[in-house]
């Protein structure tokens, strides 16, 4: 009969030097293997916790057509492939309706994926919709708290995913890292994007600047900048609502800034080309590496609710050195990285 005795730890240092035993070399050769087992598997044991790659299930990414979604894509692809995954891209017809949407779910559905990464928000929207119970990783969502399908009950059990904004504190730092004069900013927007407006003026207050508010629509838009100048604000902030903005909106607030001498902070480097004052916008391929490493997490055995919605970290920058002239407002050496993109710059 073996008899095992609990002893408290407290004990432990009275006893000891009375206690001395004797084992066998067969016996102390034995516990030393043992002791190095357990030493080995402790160090094994994170390997073994990460991601196992599944000889059967695919994981599935469908993107939109954009150039941006495909880099996105590739990129979150290879990081995948490399990881042991079989990784297939599905691209979403150009001409999305409804019978062929049905046929392209159809053969995503087909191919029984372990996990589907979404590059954009029609794609998620088709998938969430078109496939049930598959778990998702959404990327490149704009507006993200506004999106139809991040609402409470609906697929937040299934699913988690990447904005393809920075975070409403990165956006607020950007205009005041590049203006410190900033004290009253104005925020274009429409009803599809009111929650994506409200964490920009709870930000904006913290970090001491004033924000308007504006509701407007793309036919109220000259009437929306005459209550920009109403309110004496210091700066515009653009954010991407398509409701809002398209190409004679955007080519109106920029010359409407550079008459008025008010800087427009964009979400494209497109419109800083055009004669924004600066803007921030997303790195595609660090947006893929993000995705890939969320896409890792839940193929790890982590569930899609136990992660939290992030906004997207690879952020690029871009300034327009001959509008910050005209409106006499020189950017600080300070908010210029050797990554960002200067454009009107004299040669």
């Amino acid at each position: 009969m073996v008899a095992f005795v609990d002893i408290e730890l407290h004990h432990w240092p009275s006893i000891a030097p009375r206690v001395r035993l004797r084992i066998k070399p067969q016996i102390r050769m034995i516990f030393r293997l043992t002791a190095f087992v357990i030493f080995v598997s402790l160090f094994a044991l994170p390997s073994v916790l990460q991601a196992q790659p599944s000889n059967g299930q695919p994981v599935a990414i469908v993107r939109g057509s954009l150039s941006v979604y495909k880099e996105a894509a590739d990129t979150c692809q290879r990081m995948l492939n490399k990881n042991g995954f079989n990784c297939k891209i599905y691209t979403l017809p150009k001409k999305a309706s409804r019978e062929t949407i049905s046929k392209w779910l159809d053969v995503v559905r087909q191919e029984n994926p372990r996990l589907i990464v979404t590059v954009g928000a029609k794609s998620t929207k088709h998938i969430l919709a078109g496939i049930k119970n598959t778990p998702v990783v959404f990327t490149m969502v704009p507006n993200m708290l506004d999106a139809s399908f991040i609402k409470p009950g609906n697929f937040r059990h299934r699913m988690t995913g990447i904005s393809s904004d920075a975070s409403p504190q990165q956006r607020i730092s950007w205009l005041t890292n590049t203006d410190s004069t900033i004290r009253r900013i104005a925020i274009l927007h429409s009803d599809a994007t009111q929650r994506t407006v409200q964490s920009l003026r709870d930000e904006a207050r913290n970090q001491g600047v004033e924000s308007v508010e504006i509701k407007t629509t793309k036919k109220t838009f000259v009437e929306a900048l005459a209550a920009v100048e109403k309110a004496k604000c210091d700066g515009v902030l653009m954010i991407l609502d398509t409701k809002v903005y398209n190409s004679p909106t955007v080519r109106a607030l920029l010359v409407w800034g550079a008459r008025n001498r008010i800087p427009v902070w964009a979400f494209s480097k497109n419109f800083v080309k055009a004669g924004a004052f600066a803007g921030q916008f997303l790195n595609p391929g660090g947006l893929g590496q993000q995705t890939a490493r969320l896409a890792l997490d839940i193929l790890g055995g982590k569930a899609p609710n136990d992660i939290e919605m992030q906004y997207v970290n690879a952020i690029d920058t871009a300034i327009n050195l001959h509008t910050s002239a005209m409106i006499d407002k020189r950017i600080p050496s300070s908010a210029i990285t050797p990554n960002t993109i200067r454009y009107g710059e004299e040669k």
